[in-house]
């Protein structure tokens, strides 16, 4: 995957667009990411640490099929807002981070 080359991005968006598989690993290597949505698609496996230590203030992952626990968001110190609802994650609530105002988990 290529997606490790566009530094520069700040905002991706791909929403409802029938993706399948996981979340690219590649994703957490885009340095200015801020705004990540992957929302409405058939995303599946885990969301991956890796994006809990990347400089996102805003992730949506919701309506997928996602599951697993959902990491710690201690580490993630400029998220925002997390919107997580509509997947098969399972467990206890995470501890959250310092800047999060809102997170859905529905």
């Amino acid at each position: 995957s290529n997606l490790g080359l566009l530094g520069r991005l700040q905002s991706l968006q791909v929403v409802n667009n029938n993706l399948e598989g996981t979340i690219p690993t590649e994703l957490c290597a885009l340095s200015n990411i801020r705004d990540l949505g992957l929302g409405a698609n058939q995303l599946r496996s885990t969301l991956p640490d890796c994006l809990i230590h990347s400089p996102l203030e805003i992730l949506g992952v919701y309506d997928n099929e996602l599951e697993g626990t959902i990491p710690s968001l201690v580490p993630a110190t400029t998220l925002k807002n997390a919107n997580l609802e509509f997947n098969r994650f399972s467990g206890s609530l995470p501890d959250i981070g310092p800047k999060l105002l809102y997170m859905n988990v529905n």
